[in-house]
């Protein structure tokens, strides 16, 4: 927990370094990666930060099954070859800053990551799949994502998420403004 300044975590031109399973909150940047590379951050949760996620020239960095949500700016990304997949982006301010070049947003297996500000449909267009959970209009989703995420819980196929102390309290903000989704229930 920390008082809004620096950084949760640093990793300053540092390469081959696995994070994973923590709780980041109350910084100016939760997880900043700068330089160096072939970092992953898994299975963390950046909350409640300036920034959740920052990676500036640095590339072949991975970021999956995180939780982002209740930041400033979300996750931040500037370098090529990155691997942003799998990972809940939920009520950030600003979901994504800048972006490299070559940054792999949706894993190439067809399943991104899941947006709260996603409404694109799951209607089969584009040439798609109707009905298997994986947003097929409004792409890509910020720019970035071709195959965004409508059921969070898809991303619980892919290896566990780890849930921060107040997480029901988001989840209960997230169902009375309307469910986890943007999939209508009829």
């Amino acid at each position: 927990l920390g008082s809004g300044t620096g950084s949760g975590i640093l990793l300053n031109g540092r390469s081959n370094v696995t994070i994973t399973n923590l709780n980041v909150t109350g910084f100016q940047t939760g997880i900043s990666v700068n330089g160096g590379g072939s970092n992953a951050v898994f299975v963390s949760n950046a909350f409640k930060n300036d920034f959740g996620i920052s990676i500036f020239n640095s590339g072949g960095n991975s970021v999956k099954n995180c939780q982002i949500f209740d930041n400033t700016l979300g996750l931040s990304v500037v370098g090529d070859g990155n691997a942003i997949y799998h990972n809940l982006l939920i009520n950030n301010k600003e979901q994504i800053g800048q972006t490299g070049s070559n940054t792999w947003w949706d894993a190439a297996y067809h399943y991104g990551n899941f947006w709260g500000n996603y409404w694109g449909d799951d209607d089969g267009s584009n040439g798609r799949v109707a009905g298997d959970f994986v947003g097929d209009s409004r792409l890509p989703h910020e720019g970035v994502d071709n195959y965004p995420l409508l059921d969070p819980s898809i991303i619980q196929r892919f290896g566990r998420i780890v849930m921060p102390r107040d997480y029901w309290q988001l989840a209960t903000w997230l169902v009375c403004r309307g469910g986890w989704s943007p999939v209508q229930i009829q």
